[in-house]
Parts: structure tokens; C-alpha cells; sequence
């Protein structure tokens, strides 16, 4: 399946919780973080969240070096002075559209229904698991009596 690095980046989050606090490393609870089948739980993680993590460490990658490139270094991370944010945006939008494929694995998202929680996972759920709408057939009404 074609995922961009932005859905990439946001499909990671989803499998295993989005950083809240930096300083911490604190994460909220991702999908993989929750109950599930060992079935799930196997596909989920290692077919899936291993090919997201690789990709994810290839954007990270390039995303340092857009930083390098507009930024200077202060201790440990770049700041990027206010004349080139616009340039900065630009870059990491345009590095966010780049598309990627990334084997999914046949998993039914009936199998995550027993999750609890109030958390939504639009990539996983809807992109990567969401199955092909099957349009019905229009039938007159006559034709059915």
C-alpha cells in the first residue's frame, strides 16, 4: 500500500502512542499498547510496526537534515532563525508527501473492535485496514415486488 511519510509518521503514533511529553519520553496508549489477539498482536507489530519504524527512521533522517541545513546547532538540536521558518515548513511538507510502500498485513479490522478506548486511529483503521466501499446495484422498486 502508498502511504506518504506523513501518514507514515502518523500510522507510528497510532501503533504505538504519540510522545506527550518530550522531557519524559511519555507516550498516550497506542493500539499495540491495548488487548489483542496474539494474531493481531503479531501482524500489528511485526510485519507492520517494523516496516513503519524502518520508514520512519529514513524520515527522521532526512528531517534532521533539512534542520541541519536551515538551522544552527545549539547543544544538542538546531533552532532555525525566523527568516528561514517559511523554508523549513516548506521542505518538511514537501519531504511529508513523499510516497512509500509499506506491506500490510491481512488483518481484518474486526479483530481491534475489543479495544477500549477513546483515542481514534484514522490511518490504521481507515487507509491500511479500511476495506474497498462496495457499491450496491440501484434497483427500481418495481423490479423487487
Amino acid at each position: 500500500m502508498k502511504l506518504t511519510l506523513g501518514e507514515i509518521v502518523v500510522l507510528f503514533e497510532e501503533l504505538n502512542g504519540r510522545l506527550l511529553n518530550r522531557e519524559t519520553g511519555e507516550r498516550s496508549k497506542g493500539v499495540l499498547s491495548h488487548k489483542l489477539s496474539i494474531r493481531a498482536k503479531y501482524l500489528l507489530n511485526t510485519e507492520l510496526n517494523k516496516a513503519v519504524a524502518d520508514e520512519l527512521k529514513s524520515y527522521e533522517e532526512a528531517r534532521l537534515e533539512i534542520f541541519k541545513e536551515l538551522g544552527k546547532q545549539e547543544g544538542e538540536s538546531y533552532v532555525v532563525a525566523p527568516e528561514n521558518q517559511e523554508e523549513l515548513i516548506k521542505k518538511i511538507q514537501e519531504l511529508e508527501t513523499i510516497e512509500k510502500n509499506i506491506a500490510v498485513p491481512k488483518l481484518d479490522v474486526a479483530e481491534l473492535f475489543n479495544i477500549e478506548t477513546d483515542d481514534y486511529f484514522p490511518v490504521l483503521l481507515e487507509k491500511v485496514l479500511g476495506k474497498e466501499k462496495i457499491e450496491a446495484p440501484i434497483v427500481d422498486i418495481e423490479e423487487v415486488k
